[in-house]
């Protein structure tokens, strides 16, 4: 409406984009906290340049804190574990190639101080130019470093308990045995079936 001194006001409702904006800062902070509780970092490479843009969680899973950390393709197969390079390359290389249907690897890769950390990547093409050559891949990074100590911590139990000379039956909480290892089978003369 125009004022008596000839000046035009003019007001408009910003009440909706006011309330997407605050949805998604919500959203990003959701996404944030979620990622921080699964130990887990996102990675977005290019696939035509090598360079990735990683969330905070991703650097500091490693060690780094975030403005002092710049992921590419190159770096990180740099980080990658010796005995984990080839397998982990054929992978990422068959799936890119369409040989195989999903991209989900296991790897130690290097921190910054130079220790070895368990990390599970999952990922996907999101992007294709014409031809149907992958250019972008999304993805996540989790830290499985205690599950893998888990297993090892089982793997060499199971193997005490299989190479021990002494009998030893596993029994549940109504003392019904569950497992004898091979020694109660020679001393008892009993199968474990039985």
């Amino acid at each position: 409406h125009p004022t008596p001194d000839g000046i035009s006001i003019f007001f408009t409702d910003i009440t909706e984009r006011v309330r997407t904006a605050n949805a998604v800062r919500e959203s990003e902070e959701r996404l944030r906290l979620a990622l921080q509780a699964a130990n887990q970092g996102l990675y977005d490479l290019d696939l035509r340049t090598g360079d990735a843009v990683v969330s905070p969680e991703y650097a500091r899973m490693l060690g780094w804190e975030p403005e002092e950390f710049h992921e590419t393709n190159a770096s990180w197969r740099e980080r990658l574990h010796p005995e984990d390079q080839a397998s982990v390359t054929r992978v990422f290389e068959d799936y890119l190639a369409g040989r195989r249907s999903d991209y989900r690897v296991e790897f130690r890769q290097r921190t910054k101080d130079g220790s070895w950390k368990w990390v599970l990547s999952r990922g996907m093409v999101v992007a294709n130019d014409a031809e149907g050559k992958p250019l972008r891949m999304i993805g996540t990074h989790t830290d499985i470093s205690e599950r893998h100590q888990r297993e090892q911590a089982l793997r060499l139990a199971a193997t005490v308990f299989e190479t021990v000379d002494e009998a030893v039956a596993v029994t549940d909480l109504n003392n019904r045995i569950i497992s004898v290892n091979p020694a109660f089978t020679e001393v008892t003369g009993y199968r474990p079936e039985e």
